[in-house]
C-alpha cells in the first residue's frame, strides 16, 4: 500500500511538472502566451509585460519580444555576429551598384506585439533579419535611385538615410515596429569603374571651384585698383 501511495506520489509530481513550467519574461520585453491549438494560433489579446508566467510546455508556448532599441548591423563580414554576407546594395539614378554595411535601431510596440506575431508567425529575431532588413533594403532602392551616385557620396548621404527613416517610421510603425536610427557603417563599396567616375568629378568639380575662385580673386583685384586709380 505504501509503495502504491509512493509511486502515484511520483506519477502526480510527474504529470504536474511536464504539463506545467515557468518562465520569466525581463523587463524590456513584451512577453505572449500563444495557445498552439487555439484560433490564430490562440495568441492572448494583451502582452505580458513582465514578471513570472506560468504555462502548460504541452499546448503553450511563450514569445518574448524587445520592447527597447535593438541595435543591428547588417555586414559583408561574416565574422560580424553572421556567417554569411548581410549587407546590402542598392542602386543610384545612373544604375551604379552601392554595397554598404546598414545600422539599425529597432523595437516592438509592446501594446502590437500579438498583431506582430499574428502576421509573421516567427520570433523577434527572424522577423527583424527577414522582413525588416528586406524593408531597409527596399526604402535604399526606392531614395537612392533618385539620386546620382556622386550626391550619394557627397552633400546627400545625410538626406538618403533620413528618408529611409523617415519612410520606415511612417509604414511599419502602425503595424507595431519602433525605430530609432538608421546609418550606412563605415564606407561605400562599388566597383572599380564607378569609383573612377567617382574620383574624376570630384576632381572635376573642384579645378570647377578653384576656376571660380581665381576669377573671383581677379575681379577683386580690378575692382582695388580702379579705386586706386580713382582716388
Amino acid at each position: 500500500m505504501r509503495i502504491k501511495l509512493i509511486v502515484s506520489t511520483l506519477i502526480f509530481i510527474f504529470v504536474s511538472m511536464i504539463t506545467s513550467s515557468c518562465t520569466r519574461v525581463e523587463p524590456g520585453y513584451a512577453g505572449i502566451k500563444v495557445n498552439m491549438y487555439g484560433t490564430n494560433r490562440g495568441v492572448e489579446d494583451y502582452p505580458i509585460v513582465t514578471g513570472r508566467v506560468f504555462y502548460n510546455p504541452i499546448t503553450e508556448e511563450i514569445y518574448e519580444f524587445p520592447t527597447y532599441y535593438v541595435i543591428k548591423t547588417w555586414t559583408l563580414d561574416i565574422n560580424e555576429g553572421s556567417p554569411t554576407d548581410e549587407s546590402i546594395t542598392f542602386n543610384s539614378i545612373e544604375g551604379a551598384a552601392i554595397n554598404t554595411d546598414i545600422s539599425v535601431a529597432v523595437g516592438f510596440d509592446g501594446d502590437k506585439v500579438p498583431n506582430v506575431f499574428v502576421s509573421f508567425r516567427k520570433e523577434a529575431d527572424e522577423i527583424i533579419n527577414g522582413y525588416v532588413r528586406a524593408q531597409v533594403r527596399n526604402k535604399f532602392n526606392e531614395y537612392a535611385s533618385k539620386m546620382k551616385v556622386t550626391d550619394i557620396f557627397g552633400s546627400q548621404k545625410q538626406a538618403l538615410q533620413d528618408s529611409v527613416m523617415a519612410s520606415l517610421v511612417r509604414e511599419l510603425e502602425p503595424m507595431g515596429f519602433k525605430f530609432n536610427m538608421v546609418s550606412f557603417v563605415g564606407a561605400f563599396r562599388v566597383s572599380p569603374e564607378v569609383a573612377k567616375s567617382i574620383d574624376l568629378t570630384i576632381q572635376a568639380t573642384q579645378k570647377a571651384i578653384e576656376a571660380e575662385n581665381k576669377v573671383r580673386e581677379s575681379t577683386a583685384l580690378a575692382r582695388q585698383s580702379i579705386e586706386k586709380a580713382r582716388g
